[in-house]
């Protein structure tokens, strides 16, 4: 900002000093620019015309090629002499075979008139001699919306040669002209026809009359007059103070200025060598450049950061649809772009989910990447097998090795038995987690604490063993809850969170996060956040019963509808569904998949789940879809209406047949859930 300022000083300064030297050469330089610029007007209205006739043309074409099948898979052909799009003959030529029918439909709906040519390679039908050689085009007129002024037919016209050759000789086939059809003054856009060999086989084109399309450029060139011609008389007027000497040089610190502010910086320096002011600023200049190169950089990097970190915790809510014997939500918050908390939770199979909240010391980039280390770490060893004190035990010799940085990590991690609801943890220096009792309040989970992660080689940890019941809540955090600060400089506390859990003890884990982060958020009020908040909560529901839980991690990008409808298939028979009511769910899965396939890939994540289990004591079944992005619905009616002609179904059909069809966009996620209640 300190130099942005100093700059801005630099050029006013600059141009008090050149004002010394203006003279009479300031009134001719302007008279000068004045004409360049009304030059420059004139030629850059014609290109932003050319421009506006030829995308309405291309336009108009579009719709021609709707109305002919091309959209749907007709493919251009020639066939007995007869130009084909599909099974529809064009014509070849003669006013007998002509199909004129689709081009004067399209003309009295879009306004343009249309024609299509068929190559002919037949000297005589060309007119060939050996004085004049080609005197007419490759092309022959198959078919035209134009009728002459006397109303007659135009079919068997042929294209001017120069005008063939020009067109197949074009980079992109096609070329732009003003014809006369009948009579009319027709500015006209031709386009190649290809077969699927990609042999040109014809001409397509259209048209619109000159006359027509004076309304379509008058509203552009009026405004493109008012801008250009206010943007003379600003320069006009700063010309004042300006000598042609120095004109040079403020031309180039212009330039790069309006450059950097669209965010471009220049890779060369700004090479300015008046000898005056003007040359400190171009110098100052440079160093601005240098420093906001510097500081992007950073922040791309920041940015990258924070997105890699996010995207490593777990995200997706509810995590686990299939587990109906617990609930659990997490979330972090970092106190800067990127942070050192982070959690994770995952299955070690289908009956024990590990947890772990840490905080790594430190903060920024270097605390984010030990974070990373030492969450892969963790997890990798719990899914070897390990219990939580001998996966902390591992992880916390190899974080000792090369800990040049001399950071730790306090973190808690535990095993749940969902079968017999035994919680098995170990505490490496963190905060204790607070436990509720079905039949009781919230209190803490205190244990014998051990040294942190990294501190220590050689450390051993201990187990802890606890009885979860069903009913059960358990509340993990990193002090960056208990140590908010408001701006009396008093702290959130142990006492103050167990008093709040207490007064919400009744509300589910998501529900129950959520009121404890904004109560915290409360508390600070508008005070800065110093430390990275992270919270875990889990409900114990029930223990666990072998159900059949069916599960198909995919990509959306490389999305096999065979798969998925394998997948579906294979595992409603395993649930015993009905094969009406698998028919029928069968359906549904696949226009959802078949609406989600055609939503732009660049905006959704490569993987999804699809998740397949009975309901209702396997008297239905529910199919739950997960994917991470932007917000899709394929449930709308915008998103099936493209389905409905060839699957002849319709979100109506869809409601009818399930018993529950429903699309929900949470944590960046999009759900889709679909039941079944078996009608045998």
């Amino acid at each position: 900002m300190i130099k942005d300022l100093n700059a801005t000083k630099h050029v006013k300064k600059a141009f008090r000093s050149i004002r010394v030297k203006v003279n009479s050469a300031v009134l001719f330089c302007g008279v000068i620019l004045l004409v360049f610029n009304l030059w420059l007007l004139t030629d850059s209205m014609s290109f932003v015309e050319k421009r506006l006739v030829n995308e309405q043309l291309e336009s108009d074409l579009k719709l021609l090629r709707n109305e002919l099948g091309e959209n749907d898979g007709a493919k251009w052909h020639v066939q007995d002499g007869m130009l084909m799009i599909g099974d529809t003959p064009i014509g070849d030529g003669t006013v007998q075979n002509a199909n004129d029918a689709p081009l004067q439909t399209l003309e009295g709906v879009s306004g343009s008139f249309y024609s299509c040519f068929i190559r002919t390679y037949n000297d005589a039908e060309l007119g060939y001699d050996e004085q004049n050689k080609y005197q007419q085009g490759h092309y022959l007129r198959a078919s035209i919306s134009v009728t002459g002024l006397s109303g007659e037919r135009l079919e068997g016209i042929y294209l001017d040669k120069a005008m063939a050759d020009a067109l197949e000789e074009s980079p992109d086939g096609t070329l732009s002209h003003i014809s006369y059809v009948g009579g009319l003054q027709i500015y006209t856009r031709y386009e190649l026809l290809y077969d699927e060999s990609g042999e040109a086989i014809g001409i397509l084109c259209n048209g619109r009359t000159v006359e027509s399309l004076d309304g379509l450029v008058r509203s552009q060139r009026t405004k493109g007059t008012i801008l250009i011609v206010t943007m003379l008389i600003v320069m006009l007027l700063g010309l004042g103070g300006i000598v042609f000497t120095m004109l040079g040089a403020i031309t180039k610190i212009k330039d790069r200025l309006v450059l950097i502010g669209t965010g471009e910086f220049p890779e060369e320096p700004l090479d300015v060598n008046t000898r005056d002011e003007l040359e400190d600023v171009a110098n100052c200049e440079n160093d601005m450049v240098e420093s906001l190169k510097e500081k992007e950089r950073l922040g791309a990097e920041l940015s990258l950061a924070t997105d890699i970190q996010a995207h490593m915790l777990p995200s997706i809510f509810p995590a686990f649809p299939g587990h109906k014997e617990f609930d659990i939500y997490a979330s972090m918050q970092p106190a800067k772009e990127v942070g050192g908390d982070f959690y994770d939770f995952f299955m070690l199979d289908s009956k024990h989910i590990a947890m772990v909240i840490a905080d790594v010391s430190g903060k920024g980039v270097p605390a984010a990447l030990f974070m990373v280390i030492a969450k892969t770490l963790i997890k990798n060893h719990a899914q070897l097998g390990l219990s939580p004190e001998q996966v902390f035990t591992t992880v916390n010799s190899m974080l000792c090795e090369g800990n040049e940085a001399d950071l730790f990590v306090s973190a808690w991690m535990g095993v749940v038995d969902l079968e017999s609801g035994m919680l098995t943890y170990t505490n490496a220096g963190h905060n204790p987690p607070v436990l509720k009792k079905a039949d009781g309040s919230f209190e803490y989970l205190r244990s014998k604490p051990f040294l942190v992660l990294a501190c220590m080689d050689g450390i051993s940890y201990a187990k802890n063993e606890l009885q979860l019941g069903e009913g059960d809540k358990l509340v993990l955090y990193t002090d960056g809850v208990t140590e908010a600060t408001n701006i009396n400089e008093e702290l959130y506390g142990e006492e103050r969170l167990q008093n709040f859990l207490n007064a919400h003890s009744g509300e589910d884990a998501k529900t129950l996060l959520e009121s404890l982060r904004k109560d915290v958020a409360a508390f600070q009020g508008e005070a800065d956040q110093f430390d990275d908040i992270t919270i875990l909560t889990f409900d114990f529901l029930k223990k666990f019963k072998n159900e059949k839980l069916k599960e198909l991690e995919f990509a959306i990008e490389d999305l096999d509808i065979m798969q998925i409808l394998g997948f579906v298939d294979s595992s409603l028979k395993d649930i015993k569904c009905p094969e009406e009511d698998a028919s029928k769910i069968s359906e549904v899965v696949k226009c959802v998949f078949s609406n989600f396939a055609s939503y732009d890939q660049k905006e959704i994540e490569r993987n999804a789940k699809l998740y397949i289990l009975p309901e209702g004591d396997n008297k239905g079944a529910k199919i739950i879809l997960a994917q991470r992005g932007f917000p899709f619905d394929p449930l709308s009616n915008e998103a099936i209406e493209g389905e409905t002609a060839d699957t002849n179904l319709g979100l109506d059909f869809m409601r009818e047949a399930m018993d529950e069809v429903t699309y929900k966009y949470e944590n960046g996620h999009n759900i889709i859930v679909i039941k079944k209640i078996f009608e045998n």
